[in-house]
């Protein structure tokens, strides 16, 4: 199984290659839509180099924001892991990304013994089944919330004031229902035009029956 120091160290490289390759590539392609304005004069090897360079730039500038982005969002991670296994919370400002993607996976490795645990208690206690269901059904709720706030923008108020909150949440839930009403409407679709290929099946081959005893 690949450590999380492994897997940031091959996503980073990843990163790295790809943001500075695409620099090089939109330099490399540059000189050729400058032809349309300047002519001759952006296909020399001096033009050229210098797209290059600005191309090379460009990635650098593209993988140091990405970096950023990607050290806040760990930063978060940790404050919000920290408080679940309750201890202090130990993010320092000069910590790299490297360090921060080493110590999520240490801090989800923490949570997930201590969910482990919790489990094997809750099952040692005499924990009716309508509490039982509570939990689980409080598990999958939280769940959704959290799909939410990454892929339903919940977690992103553009609006102000407590009826900006309200009405942030409530466009958030009705493009998660809308969701699962396309889904719904998906299969119920793929179920009658199976259905209807049955129907139309059986009478073709009753019609080439009746044709064969004719």
């Amino acid at each position: 199984m690949q450590s999380p120091a492994q897997g940031s160290t091959t996503y980073l490289r990843k990163l790295f290659i790809f943001n500075h390759g695409a620099g090089l590539l939109v330099g490399s392609c540059f000189p050729f839509v400058a032809y349309i304005m300047l002519g001759e004069a952006a296909l020399t090897p001096g033009f050229f180099l210098v797209c290059l360079f600005a191309g090379l730039c460009l990635g650098a500038a593209s993988y140091w924001f990405v970096r950023q982005t990607l050290k806040n969002q760990l930063q978060q991670q940790l404050h919000a892991l920290y408080g679940l296994i309750g201890e202090e919370t130990r993010v320092r400002a000069g910590q790299t990304l490297e360090g921060l993607f080493v110590a999520v996976g240490s801090t989800v490795g923490k949570v997930s013994e201590l969910i482990t645990r919790l489990q094997e208690t809750v099952d040692e206690c005499n924990v009716t089944p309508t509490i039982k269901s509570e939990l689980n059904r409080r598990s999958t709720i939280e769940a959704v919330i959290g799909h939410q706030k990454t892929e339903g923008r919940l977690g992103w108020n553009r609006l102000g004031g407590q009826l900006g909150d309200k009405v942030n949440a409530l466009m958030a839930a009705i493009g998660y229902n809308l969701k699962l009403i396309l889904k719904a409407l998906s299969y119920l679709r793929q179920f009658f035009k199976e259905l209807i290929a049955l129907i139309t099946g059986g009478q073709n081959k009753g019609s080439d029956c009746s044709f064969v005893m004719a």
